[in-house]
């Protein structure tokens, strides 16, 4: 009897400290799965943008939408008529690029004549340029950047010479010019040389063409290159946060009004909320004024140059359909203008490309069904962009209130 007596003893500590162990099972899978759980929604709340409005930016007064244009192959008359159909849509601002190239193709020799007709058209069209000041004459090109084919798009051997042309071209244009692009897209090829990609160097050449154009006009406003977006970050190709910081690294914080990115749509809706290196979507911008803030500069502005879906097949740039293009737009506008203060103005990819009929650029160009989405769009609420943050969910608080009860 006692021998039985005695067993059932040993099957109750067994059974028992069989249930300790399956509880101490049990308590950590939930806390794993809490873990889990506050990790999933602390990445989508942050994706969905917490943090990235909590330090007010410095006023740009650039209107908010815009697009690219290409004036220097039209007459007269198609630059004035695309200007103002521009205008009419809802346009406050176009970006016309003016190569240093074709403006001082001799040193010290100038012709202004295209260029002063363009300036010109935007005037008289009522509409606010940025201008792109790009691309190089041979006479001021290193020779890495002539062989083994003469690169026109590569910068000056020698940064002042590039600032003095800067200098002049804020001189003569000051009182019609107040937006003012140093370079493009000098963290990919080939728009940095024959060269690999050079943060610093860029950098060199920011600093010393922002104080040759405040030498002339103390009122410019400067705006970094359009950083392209890419996942790379190899020699000839760097992603836009990587070269930031690097250019942030070189000093330029003081000489530079607004960052300037290309948050292209690529095959993803404005919706997607990822913030990442290897997902190039339109919320993209978002991924850099992160990297902004972490940088300690919350003030400095952010404009989308360019940005855009393109409705062409085989594009590198990827295809949604003509119907998405104009649903991802309306979007982007209302993201842009209503959820991120800090982005001071958006300008679509192209309005009438400068290029063969059968260049994927096409798929980019305003035709009459997005001039639409831009007419109804515009004239916003003129009220303050307070673009609120994004608090945690009630079910980020019952995560809480489970881990204090466990």
């Amino acid at each position: 009897m006692s021998n039985h007596g005695e067993t059932v003893r040993q099957d109750r500590r067994r059974l028992r400290t069989g249930l300790a162990f399956l509880r101490v099972f049990l308590f950590f899978c939930l806390i794993v799965w809490l873990f889990f759980q506050f990790s999933l929604q602390l990445r989508a709340t942050r994706e969905a943008g917490a943090g990235l409005n909590r330090v007010a930016v410095s006023p740009l007064n650039l209107p908010f939408t815009g697009v690219t244009v290409m004036l220097e192959d039209s007459t007269a008359a198609e630059r004035n008529e695309m200007l103002a159909r521009l205008q009419d849509s809802g346009f406050g601002w176009v970006r016309q690029r003016f190569d240093w190239g074709a403006l001082e193709p001799s040193l010290g020799e100038y012709d202004w004549s295209q260029s002063d007709e363009m300036i010109t058209a935007i005037d008289d069209a009522g509409l606010t340029p940025i201008v792109v000041l790009d691309g190089s004459p041979t006479w001021a090109r290193s020779a890495a950047d002539l062989v083994p084919t003469d690169n026109p798009l590569a910068p000056p051997a020698d940064p002042i010479d590039f600032a003095r042309f800067a200098a002049e071209f804020g001189r003569r244009y000051g009182d019609h010019v107040r937006y003012y692009q140093i370079w493009h897209e000098p963290n990919i090829a080939p728009h940095w040389g024959n060269r690999h990609i050079e943060p610093v160097h860029y950098a060199q050449l920011l600093i010393a063409a922002s104080q040759a154009i405040h030498s002339v006009d103390e009122d410019a406003v400067i705006l970094t290159a359009a950083l392209a977006p890419t996942a790379d970050r190899g020699h000839t190709a760097m992603d836009e946060v990587t070269y930031l910081r690097r250019l942030y690294a070189a000093g330029i914080r003081p000489y530079v009004d607004a960052v300037a990115v290309e948050p292209y749509g690529f095959g993803y809706s404005a919706g997607d909320t990822r913030h990442r290196q290897d997902v190039l979507n339109f919320q993209r911008v978002a991924w850099v004024r992160r990297a902004m803030l972490a940088a300690g500069d919350g003030e400095t502005p952010l404009v989308a140059t360019s940005y855009g879906w393109n409705r062409w097949p085989a594009s590198p740039w990827r295809t949604v359909t003509q119907e998405n293009q104009r649903q991802y737009l309306a979007d982007a506008l209302e993201i842009g203008w209503a959820g991120w203060p800090w982005l001071a103005g958006m300008g679509w990819a192209v309005d009438q490309p400068a290029a063969a009929t059968d260049d994927p650029l096409w798929g980019f160009a305003l035709d009459d069904t997005l001039l639409a989405v831009f007419t109804d769009w515009a004239n916003p609420d003129p009220g303050p962009r307070s673009g609120l943050e994004v608090n945690f969910s009630w079910h980020m608080m019952l995560l809480f209130v489970s881990m204090a009860i466990v």
